[in-house]
């Protein structure tokens, strides 16, 4: 049911919706746009295949009725879903990849105390070969971003 309140959290199909997007999160914060809109479907797909058939409701206030939103505000909104959350789940993936115990425990490695590891040595920035990839930089120095609101500011001329 889409909506806001106790009602529709407290739903049983939407209690089961987002255990499954919970599922799915972390599998989502780390994939590309196109993988992302995949696994937004797939679900989508999961839900309405169930038996008895998943909905996607949303109350149409003039006549109180329930109608299906369909499939592409279906998406979006549990697009949606799987971003909530998401940047605090990016942040721990992110300490727990520079954590080599963490890092033993999920690929079986011996950990070296780091007091026996030798120190990696000292790379010069200006000998350092660029690496294939997209890089972000600033292409437009004179562009001021906001980017708690993501959009363009103003320009300096």
């Amino acid at each position: 049911l889409c909506g806001r309140g106790v009602t529709t959290n407290r739903h049983v199909g939407n209690e089961n919706f987002r255990s499954l997007v919970n599922c799915n999160k972390e599998l989502y914060v780390s994939s590309t746009k196109k993988q992302k809109m995949r696994i937004s479907r797939s679900i989508v797909e999961a839900v309405r295949s169930l038996d008895p058939p998943g909905r996607f409701l949303e109350k149409d206030q003039n006549s109180q009725t329930w109608f299906d939103i369909g499939d592409k505000k279906a998406v979006e909104k549990t697009s949606q879903a799987l971003r909530d959350g998401a940047a605090g789940l990016r942040k721990q993936l992110s300490e727990d990849l520079n954590d080599p115990d963490f890092l033993s425990a999920v690929f079986d490695m011996d950990v070296v105390p780091e007091e026996k590891k030798a120190p990696a040595p000292k790379k010069d920035p200006k000998k350092t070969p660029l690496k294939k990839g997209h890089r972000r930089t600033m292409s437009n120095p004179t562009v001021e971003s906001n980017t708690a609101k993501g959009k363009v500011m103003g320009l300096k001329r």
